[in-house]
């Protein structure tokens, strides 16, 4: 049987399980691109949750390894993650559905709050504290994403604030793991 990466991943992030929608920490795990879907990696092994369109295909590619191929449900990762005591977890982008779904699986994330006006921002960061991260709730990963340190930074970004939807969140120090 061909091992995958799904348990150096895990042993890395030193978690229960990692849930990843991400699609080159996928490929890393699973050693392809799979089309749609996510990955979850716990103790018992490498599965990977895909849509009926790509089913067929993804249960060849698995074929021989150590990943089990699952056709998801719509609440198949909430209910799993439950299960869990701590989940590494990795989004190609994150956006504000990925937050509601991580909170209806009781999963704790930073603070956030949906861009809206500078008074707002400022009345959230009232809360948080500095430094604050701003990035584009539309998936386009890291791309204009900022980090803001002071109330003029704040302003500033208010200022040009883009045409497209942001969420604001708070920052967490913390050990970041990465794959390549």
């Amino acid at each position: 049987m061909i091992q995958t990466n799904g348990k150096k991943v895990l042993q890395a992030c030193g978690t229960d399980a990692v849930y990843t929608t991400c699609d080159y920490l996928m490929r890393y795990i699973t050693g392809f691109a799979p089309e749609n879907g996510f990955v979850i990696v716990d103790k018992t092994g490498t599965t990977l949750y895909t849509d009926k369109r790509y089913i067929e295909g993804i249960e060849r590619a698995v074929q021989g390894t150590d990943i089990t191929a699952v056709l998801y449900q719509q609440d198949d990762a909430v209910n799993r993650l439950k299960t869990y005591q701590t989940v590494g977890i990795s989004f190609h982008q994150t956006s504000h559905s990925d937050y509601l779904a991580l909170e209806k699986a009781g999963v704790k994330t930073a603070r956030y709050h949906l861009v809206t006006t500078l008074e707002e921002g400022l009345k959230f960061i009232e809360e948080v504290g500095y430094p604050v991260i701003v990035k584009p709730d539309n998936g386009v990963g890291a791309a204009a994403t900022y980090k803001l340190k002071n109330e003029d930074e704040v302003k500033e970004f208010y200022y040009y604030y883009p045409e497209v939807q942001y969420i604001m969140e708070e920052f967490i120090n913390g050990t970041i793991v990465s794959y390549d």
